[in-house]
Parts: C-alpha cells; structure tokens; sequence
C-alpha cells in the first residue's frame, strides 16, 4: 500500500505501523491492576481500622451489655459515661432497656457491624453498630460511646428489631 505522506521511491522509509490495539490493551490491564490494589488497600485499611475501633470500644460495650444481660440494669446504668446519665435518669434508663431486653430475650451472638471513631471540641468520641441476633429474633445495636478519663464509656444505646417495631406499632394502634 502506498502512503500518501512519502510519495513511491523517496528517499525516506515509510513509518513502522503500531499495533494501537496491543497499547490500548496494555493500558486497560495497567488501570484495572491498579482499581484492583487501590480496593484491596482500602479493603485492608478499613478491616484494620475496625479491629482497631472495637479493641477501643468494644470493652466498654462489652461491660454493659454483660451488665444488661445478667438484669443488673442498675450496674449498667452506673457504667455509663456522665454525658448518657446527663441524658437520662436511672429510673428512666432502667424500664425502657428493661422493656426492651423483655421484649428481645437475651443476646444469643453479635458481630461487629461498624465502628467510627472521631475528635470533636468536646473530646474523642465512637460509635459502634453490632449486628445481633437475640433470642426472640434478630436485631442491630447501636452504641455511642465518650472518652472519659482515658477510657470509653456508653454514653447512648439504640436497640433495632423488627420485634421492637411490631410492639410500638400495636402500642400505636391502641384506641384510647
């Protein structure tokens, strides 16, 4: 084939033709080896990050559930951290976890689901979700925690169950 840019029998060579199908080749392997290694980092990063939130945290909810499990609402209440009883008051705190772990049974497995960690102006703070299964069903705990004196405390706690929703929309169904 002739090229329109060297006319035939000039002294200069045609250019050598690429293969543009082998470059582009190159460099859709190159990007997705590299989306690959970025996601496997995060995936690592996030894991580690975890792991490192729930041996932060974990021990502190850990505490307070074991304290709920075995009735001791009162003990639990007292391992809270002063921003959860500013909050609440024992009394208070006592019938609605009270109604609830009645409500759920006890705690049969968890699993951490998520943990966050941060520093606001009032100091460091975390939260962590636990995936639960109770025996009467299954569910998902919330808790917030304050760093207190060096150490985490429960300053909040969020149970989450069908079971729970079931009750408060039979509650809310009720005519008065």
């Amino acid at each position: 084939m002739d090229n329109p840019y060297y006319p035939p029998g000039s002294e200069y060579a045609a250019p050598k033709r690429t293969s543009i199908g082998k470059w582009i080749l190159w460099g859709c392997g190159g990007a997705l080896l590299l989306f690959l290694s970025l996601g496997l980092a995060c995936f690592v990063l996030i894991k580690g990050a975890m792991k490192v939130g729930d041996a932060q945290l974990g021990p502190a909810c850990s505490e307070y559930l074991a304290m709920v499990g075995k009735k001791d609402l009162s003990g639990a209440y007292k391992l809270m951290g002063e921003a959860g009883k500013a909050e609440i008051s024992e009394a208070r705190h006592n019938a609605i976890i009270g109604g609830i772990t009645e409500k759920l049974g006890p705690i049969k497995s968890m699993k951490v689901e998520s943990v966050e960690t941060g520093v606001d102006r009032t100091g460091s703070w975390g939260k962590i979700t636990y995936d639960t299964e109770f025996q009467n069903g299954p569910g998902t705990i919330h808790v917030e925690l304050r760093k207190e004196s060096g150490h985490f405390k429960v300053v909040g706690i969020q149970y989450q169950s069908p079971l729970l929703a079931e009750a408060i929309n039979k509650a809310l169904a009720k005519p008065d």
